[in-house]
C-alpha cells in the first residue's frame, strides 16, 4: 500500500513535533517555495524535501 507524499510529510512534522521540535509540513516561505516539511531546529531553519518510491 502505498501512501500519499503530503500524508507522509504530515506525519512526519507530526513526529518531529512530539520530540519537542517545531515543524511544519508544506508550509510556504516567503520566497514563495513550499517545502516537504519546513523545521527549526536550534534556531536554524531547515526546509526538508524528500522522495518517496
Amino acid at each position: 500500500m502505498e501512501a500519499r507524499q503530503e500524508v507522509l510529510n504530515t506525519v512526519l512534522a507530526q513526529l518531529l513535533e512530539q520530540e519537542g521540535l517545531i515543524a511544519r509540513p508544506e508550509q510556504r516561505t516567503a520566497q514563495g517555495k513550499a517545502p516537504d516539511v519546513w523545521l527549526v531546529l536550534g534556531g536554524l531553519t531547515l526546509l526538508l524535501e524528500a522522495g518517496s518510491g
